[in-house]
């Protein structure tokens, strides 16, 4: 069982925001998925989802209508280049699921940023976020740079910990958001390599890591403004009432930590 920590410099808590002690992934494999080797290609994808109670509003239709569609896409088989010798080949990828919550700086909310490993059990990966509890905050200090770093950085260990075997990842890094970033400098970050990111370190960052950002928009199209006129990241359309999920597509780079149940 995991436990909050408070938001210091370079600590992660492993709560969500406002909420009690949250499942984690365990390191394991489903059934379904075969262990990653030479010939499969991952894609590795990180959600950066705002826990705060100016979500909660739209949180209960976010996954299906919206979040659904692009893992499906995730999951479709890629198409590998050919050469003389070798005709193009469909390759089904291997998805490994992470996890960021960010809520408030304190003491809006009680925990600013919750980072879980990767898992590539989908079961897993959806009960956690289901339990995604959206009760405080949103409203002044909204520490999205802190979720994005917290991305950045499960990124970096995902790197770090890949089998020397395996072929280059595809990383994504899909945000939902519902409120204005507070403009300031990250200070929950773990490695000192992020010390004092703002905003334009980390649309530079994800630039050189990410395949393909998206942004689900869930209250205002004036969201993360700033973010989407840097990175150019696929934006979608306000959540409200029955959402249209057509036009999702992937996007980005990701990195590593842990969820567990």
């Amino acid at each position: 069982m995991a436990a909050a920590i408070a938001t210091t410099p370079r600590q992660s808590s492993i709560s969500t925001p406002a909420s009690l002690s949250s499942p984690t992934f365990a390191q394991h494999n489903s059934p379904q998925i075969p262990m990653p080797h030479p010939h499969r290609k991952e894609v590795v994808c990180v959600f950066v989802v705002e826990g705060t109670a100016k979500m909660q509003p739209y949180f209960a239709t976010l996954f299906e209508a919206y979040l659904e569609p692009i893992l499906r896409q995730l999951r479709a088989p890629i198409i590998t280049d050919g050469d003389e010798k070798q005709a193009k080949t469909k390759v089904t990828p291997i998805l490994k699921y992470g996890l960021v919550v960010y809520g408030d700086y304190e003491p809006s909310s009680t925990v600013t940023v919750d980072r879980k490993y990767f898992t590539s059990d989908f079961s897993l990966f959806h009960s956690v976020f289901k339990n995604i509890n959206c009760s405080q905050g949103g409203i002044l200090k909204n520490a999205v740079y802190e979720g994005l770093v917290a991305a950045l950085e499960l990124f970096d260990e995902y790197k770090l910990n890949a089998e020397p075997t395996s072929s280059d990842p595809i990383f994504h890094c899909i945000l939902v958001a519902a409120s204005l970033p507070y403009n300031m400098s990250v200070r929950c970050n773990i490695s000192e390599k992020y010390d004092r990111f703002g905003l334009s370190n980390i649309v530079e960052e994800m630039r050189k890591v990410c395949f393909e950002l998206h942004n689900v928009n869930a209250k205002s199209t004036k969201l993360t403004s700033p973010l989407r006129t840097m990175y150019k990241c696929r934006w979608f359309p306000r959540v409200k009432g029955s959402m249209s999920s057509k036009g999702c597509l992937p996007w980005s780079t990701t990195r590593r930590q842990r969820l567990t149940k």
